[in-house]
């Protein structure tokens, strides 16, 4: 059965207190930028990474290495990185909206190139919000602490 297909092991949902955030993102460069803006920050949420959009699929249905929902929870917030292998950002949405088991999910998607036309797929598609990429950590830390600062303390995002 292809992985897209299957449902989620477990509808057990994460309480909020500790509101987990799922960093998808082929870009190593770019998650451990995140990474140390998000340490740097400050932020107690934990946050869990996938490198594609196919893993990220996976880390949502609790499947295979992340069946352990008590290791990997359920995710409150998703930052979506637009173009990654296997699975792009936008399919990974599109299959997301049509389940109703993931309506509640905040996603924002971080597109590369900012174009008016990949920021209203992304949006017509579902995404909560949509932001570009920082080029550089001083502009990713100003992000980070605006989209998980909102969250942590209201638990949403715009």
């Amino acid at each position: 059965m292809d992985p897209v297909q299957k449902k989620p092991s477990s509808s057990r949902v994460t309480p909020s207190a500790s509101r987990p955030i799922l960093l998808a993102d082929d870009s190593q460069n770019d998650v451990e930028m995140f990474r140390r803006a998000y340490r740097k920050a400050g932020f107690q949420m934990p946050l869990h990474i996938v490198h594609d959009g196919v893993e990220a699929v996976s880390y949502l249905l609790g499947e295979g290495q992340y069946a352990d929902r008590t290791k990997f929870p359920m995710p409150h917030l998703l930052l979506l990185d637009s173009q990654m292998p296997m699975m792009s950002g936008c399919e990974v949405l599109e299959w997301l909206r049509v389940r109703p088991e993931f309506k509640e999910l905040i996603v924002i998607m971080l597109g590369g190139s900012g174009s008016p036309n990949e920021e209203a797929t992304a949006l017509r598609l579902g995404a909560t919000s949509y932001h570009i990429k920082p080029q550089t950590p001083a502009e990713l830390e100003q992000l980070v602490k605006r989209i998980c600062g909102n969250w942590e303390s209201a638990g949403s995002v715009r």
